[in-house]
């Protein structure tokens, strides 16, 4: 009996030596959880602090975007007559001015767009239905825009646009240009 129970001692002996306790198992596994737990929490911090410096960044520039897009769109509704009609008076740095014509035959909508404010960063659109200058009605597209330039070519088949948004970075402010060249239809 002695035999048998020095063998099995030698045979558990053998396998506990060559592993793990429970314990130890244990205790590396805290280990590990206690440090993913900090990384995480230092790149929850880090991607906040990413987001909070972008943010503004992004809805200045998804803005200026949307004021563009929103020009392009009501010069498209133009004809080209009325956009070359308007030069160079009505297309000229920080103004555009055009008319939309519409139903019924020989009536338009006038379009301005110009800048405006207190310091001259706000995009605005006026509409006038009747052309008459009693229904306009007023529009602020974007602020924080520094320049706004269309530039009508001869015939006014085609409008370039040019804005121009202040941005904050972490640097400082910045700005950033938006450009398109828009087709007039021809009527």
């Amino acid at each position: 009996m002695h035999h048998t129970a020095v063998s099995l001692w030698r045979f558990c002996g053998s396998v506990v030596s060559g592993g793990f306790t429970i314990v130890e198992i244990l205790i590396v596994g805290t280990v590990v959880f206690v440090l993913l737990g900090g990384v995480t929490v230092v790149l929850g911090n880090v991607s906040q602090q990413i987001w909070t410096r972008t943010e503004p960044r992004l809805i200045a520039l998804t803005d200026a975007q949307r004021a563009l897009d929103r020009v392009s769109e009501d010069l498209r509704a133009a004809s080209s007559a009325s956009v070359n009609d308007t030069l160079p008076n009505r297309c000229r740095a920080n103004l555009l001015s055009f008319r939309q014509p519409v139903n019924p035959p020989g009536t338009n909508n006038r379009v301005r767009y110009y800048l405006s404010g207190s310091s001259g960063d706000v995009l605005t659109r006026d509409f006038d239905a009747l052309d008459d200058g009693t229904g306009i009605l007023t529009q602020t597209i974007v602020t924080g825009v520094t320049t706004f330039t269309p530039t009508c070519q001869p015939g006014g088949l085609v409008v370039g646009l040019a804005l121009a948004a202040q941005v904050t970075t972490p640097q400082g402010q910045a700005t950033q240009t938006f450009d398109s060249n828009v087709r007039v239809r021809i009527p």
